[in-house]
């Protein structure tokens, strides 16, 4: 775990180092795909505010994470202390930027759609960084174990080191795997011309269920946890359910 760079007698959060250089790089590949569209004055408001979308709809999340993790296990829900422990979670930010845009998109009356499609690839890609940070700065680390895949690992609230499954870096790749699929199939499309399912769709089917199983080896409870589901699992199932329901919908539409 290093959860801290020293430059110069000043102490910079790893976490935040990475965080940023994902950030840059997704902004960089949301700038190149939407300049060959000739797009990019089109969305510049839009990806703009991405950022507050992510800051707000995580701290949303985290607060409410918190919260009801509380309430759980001590009867009482602090919305103010509730609020100041958490941190930012990843479903709240990635909820806050989807929500963000699509209002944006409604009231500049532009193509949710069209923007999405290119704003879905670059949002893996960030996310792989930030989970590599996570490793470094020794959170949303993994349960204790003796498995072959477990190594020697200090979390952040402790001072011993014990073996434990690197879920962060088990999520990073995963991220890092699905960005590829997601480009491709995004220059594909465009080079060929057709028409391929929404890749935003793609994204939440294959993080959700992704989601969902990798959090039966997190270790970390301060993320919330009702018995034996956390707070993201219950999250991943409501996403898993409204992409059922949204295929129902739309083959009930086509018959008739």
């Amino acid at each position: 775990m290093y959860p801290y760079i020293f430059l110069d007698g000043s102490k910079i959060s790893t976490y935040s180092i990475l965080s940023s250089i994902g950030a840059v790089f997704s902004v960089f590949l949301w700038n190149h795909l939407l300049l060959k569209k000739n797009l990019v004055r089109k969305y510049t408001f839009n990806i703009v505010m991405v950022l507050p979308g992510i800051l707000i709809g995580g701290k949303v999340f985290g607060a409410l994470s918190t919260g009801l993790g509380n309430l759980v296990a001590n009867r009482q829900f602090d919305l103010y202390g509730s609020i100041k422990q958490s941190g930012i979670v990843y479903y709240g930010g990635l909820f806050g930027v989807l929500l963000m845009e699509y209002l944006i998109c409604r009231i500049r009356r532009q193509n949710f759609a069209e923007l999405s499609d290119i704003l879905t690839i670059g949002i893996p890609l960030f996310h792989c960084f930030g989970r590599v940070g996570c490793f470094f700065a020794g959170c949303c680390y993994g349960v204790e174990s003796n498995s072959w895949i477990a190594f020697p690992y200090r979390v952040y609230s402790s001072q011993e080191i014990v073996k434990r499954i690197p879920v962060q870096l088990m999520e990073a790749a995963f991220e890092l795997i699905l960005f590829c699929i997601l480009l491709s199939l995004y220059c594909y499309s465009e080079k060929n011309k057709i028409v391929i399912p929404k890749l935003l769709d793609i994204y939440l089917w294959s993080y959700s269920i992704f989601r969902f199983v990798i959090e039966m080896w997190r270790g970390d409870e301060i993320r919330g946890k009702f018995g034996v589901i956390s707070f993201s699992q219950i999250i991943s199932l409501a996403v898993i359910g409204y992409m059922i329901l949204k295929i129902v919908i739309r083959r009930r539409g086509r018959r008739e």
